[in-house]
């Protein structure tokens, strides 16, 4: 009787170290999980990679047949003029243009490139863009606006708290007494197990 009582009480024995180890585990994998969920902002989600640098301010102009694209660099304007319907450079074109009610005179560059400067640097605020454009045959206007806003914030600096940490810590400290106590009841048991 004595030697089946044994047999039982180590067959109980293994069965809750068996279940504290599965619980345990458990509990460590849920505990730990808690770090990998991301907060605001860190997510990786759908949104767009944000840009980074300065871009120079630009301005767009199309048509049926042209395609007009500026570049402002502070009172230096480049302007490129393109074919729409086969993105051609056009080469023989004669460009007037007007920027928030300012004439600009544009002078051929390399490769049709045309340039200009400006009387005065603008500031910041939205501009409309007129281009009246002749290339050979063919005639047209183009419009559009020229989108100035001042130098872009830096992003906020993400700085870890202890309030990011207190969960993790408060849970390993439960299942360091948890732990601890299932250690006292398993040693309790062996003892009464031996005698």
């Amino acid at each position: 009787m004595d030697m089946t009582m044994k047999t039982i009480n180590k067959s109980i024995s293994n069965t809750i170290s068996k279940t504290a180890a599965a619980t345990l585990l458990m509990l460590c994998s849920a505990l730990f999980s808690v770090g990998a969920i991301a907060g605001p902002g860190h997510d990786h989600g759908d949104a767009p990679a944000e840009a980074t640098g300065t871009a120079t301010p630009r301005f767009y102009a199309v048509s049926d047949l042209f395609e007009l694209v500026g570049l402002v660099d502070g009172k230096r304007i480049t302007v490129y003029l393109d074919r729409f319907a086969d993105n051609i450079p056009v080469t023989d074109a004669r460009v007037d243009l007007e920027i928030g009610g300012i004439k600009v005179a544009l002078q051929a560059g390399p490769a049709g490139v045309l340039e200009g400067v400006l009387e005065r640097a603008f500031g910041e605020g939205v501009f409309p863009v007129v281009a009246s454009v002749s290339a050979g045959r063919d005639t047209d206007l183009l419009a559009g606006e020229l989108d100035l806003h001042g130098k872009a914030p830096d992003s906020e600096v993400h700085a870890h708290g202890w309030q990011e940490y207190a969960p993790v810590a408060a849970g390993t400290a439960l299942l360091l007494v948890v732990l601890v106590l299932l250690v006292r009841r398993m040693r309790a048991r062996s003892k009464q197990a031996v005698r």
